[in-house]
């Protein structure tokens, strides 16, 4: 308000000024400038508002249906890299926590296929409405694509035909599993996202997938082992025990003493 004229300029430091940083955090990721005139959308990437990058929607639009990871687009940002890897490296411990590690993954081979909601009526799973998936092997890992442009979801086993997709933003996390025949044939899934409580029942209505997920999607998470708990040692309960017995004990040899 008050601004003379507005522009691009104008707005990118409208931008800058109300972008959040917050300590061991990432805060604001993207910011995005859309210019209606001139059919044009900016993206600045981590708190760099030097370095936009610029999509032009008539150049976009007549290149038909596409995807593809937005970071690829900029230059070099090594605060946005120091930021992911440490993410990274948490959800790969948090991976580790639940997943099966004695999983074949040749099991994987009869999960693959395309699944679709009976009477093709769309279930609720942000940021999509989605009636169908489809399910694939890619470098031995197991992928679940919801749409044809390839959005992506890797899956980890948590054994018995479930798996979980488990991401950065966990409020999306949801778990898959398997139904099988009689003759032990994968059937159907029910999808499951603990966060909405949306609890879906899937047809499988192929055995090849129909969508296919983006080159390079997987992200490269480092190993880490499982970590189990240890049992719970009773020796300092037993010690503190003790040394409440033991000054009952003296309190009452004191009351003794100083009866008459």
């Amino acid at each position: 308000q008050g601004a003379e004229q507005y522009s691009a300029e104008l707005f990118r430091d409208i931008l800058d000024a109300v972008h959040a940083e917050y300590r061991g955090g990432a805060g604001t990721i993207y910011s995005t400038l859309y210019d209606l005139s001139a059919l044009t959308i900016t993206c600045y990437l981590y708190h760099d508002y030097e370095h936009p990058v610029v999509f032009d929607l008539r150049e976009r639009l007549a290149l038909g249906e596409q995807a593809f990871e937005l970071r690829s687009a900029f230059p070099s940002n090594a605060a946005y890299e120091s930021w992911r890897a440490g993410e990274i490296e948490t959800l790969a411990k948090q991976i580790a926590s639940f997943r099966d590690q004695d999983t074949d993954l040749a099991s994987f081979a009869d999960v693959v296929g395309h699944y679709a909601v009976s009477g093709g009526e769309p279930f609720p799973y942000p940021p999509l409405a989605i009636d169908s998936f489809s399910v694939e092997c890619v470098d031995d890992r197991l992928s679940l694509v919801v749409c044809p442009e390839g959005l992506s979801f890797e899956l980890f086993p948590l054994g018995s035909d479930r798996f979980r997709s488990s991401g950065m933003n966990q409020v999306a996390d949801f778990d898959v599993a398997s139904h099988r025949d009689a003759s032990g044939s994968v059937v159907g899934a029910t999808f499951l996202a603990t966060a909405e409580g949306v609890e879906v029942a899937l047809e499988k209505v192929s055995d090849v997938p129909v969508f296919h997920s983006l080159p390079g999607f997987m992200v490269p998470f480092p190993e880490h082992e499982a970590v189990v708990p240890e049992p719970a040692s009773h020796a300092a309960p037993l010690l503190w025990l003790g040394v409440g017995l033991a000054a009952l004990g003296l309190l009452g040899f004191a009351i003794v003493l100083l009866l008459p």
